[in-house]
């Protein structure tokens, strides 16, 4: 990777990669023995996917929450280093249920054991990320207690979220939602100690933001003005990518589009405390689909392909002034890959965002093209590679 006038190297794997006593890896001793092996061998960036919780088709892009960490990351090991877990239960834990049995025996041991200073810092977690936390942990809870439906087949009083109908349900669902909370708290804090770890090793942690979400989260339920939706919750278009050498029909997505004019009018503050959670967990993170922020491939809700869609601009700029403002220098990439106009091109070069390259699109069909090929030599860029 070429980040400025810094050259490092790194690798790709997420967490649910690395070994471990459950049916994924997670973010225990496992995690810190794969740093030391960065370390070891000269690499300076851990590179990983979105780490927010998934739907149950496991992809991390189509999540629950812009904010949430996904709890099927959490070490009980670690939990059990704390104090809060016997650790003679944890090789029990090969599967969701019997882990999230041990979720709740390491809550009830943290109310009863722990020290004053856990404690405050529970509570400070809460107060950071209240913005979202509460109203997460509620989307969970109710998701659950409708079998995992869709926020928008819920009663319409919740689907809309009149606030005596939240109070209601909240009360009687108080002790998922507690749950939910203490395990998010656990999560941040196991991953504070990895990414402390891990620059202490001289390994920065390279996160990933998908541009947009899954019309399934709490995000979308919680604003639903900031979102391209119909008064019952449902899409009115979707994103996607148009026809082209990779699919004769496009990409259909099925994230809802953003409607761009509520959020400027709310000086982007929705963008601002999403890149606020993920700064917080990453040194440097890749913008996935990045041309969308100056125009997206916007696609009628029931159109079966993406054949029928249309470019619908995006006020990238305005958006990138304020987080300017609010942040300074941004530490972000852009994934600019594919057939990128030279707007596009202009906006990254604009903001002195590293694009990204791809080694094996250099020598495709034959002979190294320019663009792509490591001879060109461009220095705000991260260049990929298959290890074989």
């Amino acid at each position: 990777m070429i980040l400025g006038n810094q050259r490092s190297a790194g690798l790709l794997l997420h967490p649910t990669s690395l070994p471990g006593p459950g049916l994924t890896g997670d973010i225990g001793p496992d995690a810190r023995y794969f740093v030391d092996f960065l370390a070891n061998c000269g690499f300076g960036v851990w590179q990983l996917l979105p780490l927010n919780p998934p739907h149950a088709d496991g992809s991390p892009y189509q999540s629950q929450s812009a904010h949430a960490g996904n709890p099927q990351l959490i070490s009980l090991q670690r939990i059990a280093d704390w104090g809060w877990l016997d650790s003679g239960l944890i090789c029990e834990a090969v599967s969701s249920e019997a882990r999230a049995r041990l979720m709740v025996l390491s809550r009830q041991s943290f109310e009863q054991n722990a020290n004053a200073d856990d404690h405050a810092s529970f509570q400070e977690f809460k107060q950071k990320h209240a913005h979202w936390l509460n109203d997460y942990g509620l989307y969970r809870a109710l998701r659950r207690h409708f079998d995992d439906l869709p926020w928008w087949k819920w009663p319409q009083r919740l689907r809309d979220r009149v606030p005596g109908a939240l109070e209601e349900v909240g009360g009687l669902l108080q002790e998922h939602v507690a749950q939910c909370i203490f395990e998010q708290y656990v999560f941040f804090r196991q991953w504070h100690e990895l990414r402390d770890y891990a620059n202490s090793k001289n390994v920065k942690l390279f996160g990933d933001m998908p541009i947009f979400v899954a019309l399934d989260s709490a995000d979308v339920w919680c604003e639903p003005h900031l979102f391209d939706l119909d008064e019952k919750g449902g899409a009115r278009h979707v994103a996607g990518v148009p026809p082209d050498y990779f699919s004769s029909t496009g990409q259909l997505w099925g994230n809802p589009c953003y409607n761009w004019d509520k959020m400027q009018e709310e000086s982007f503050d929705w963008w601002k405390k999403r890149l606020a959670t993920q700064l917080e967990l990453f040194d440097f993170l890749r913008v996935d689909h990045f041309r969308g922020f100056v125009a997206c491939w916007a696609i009628p809700a029931n159109e079966s392909t993406a054949i029928n869609g249309s470019w619908a601009p995006a006020p990238g700029r305005a958006l990138f002034d304020e987080l300017i403002k609010t942040f300074g220098h941004l530490p972000l990439v852009a994934e600019d890959l594919g057939i990128i106009t030279p707007d596009v091109e202009a906006f990254r070069h604009d903001y002195g965002l590293p694009g990204m390259k791809v080694l094996q699109f250099a020598f495709e069909g034959g002979g190294a093209k320019p663009i792509s090929s490591p001879q060109s030599r461009t220095k705000l860029c991260c260049i990929y590679g298959n290890a074989r």
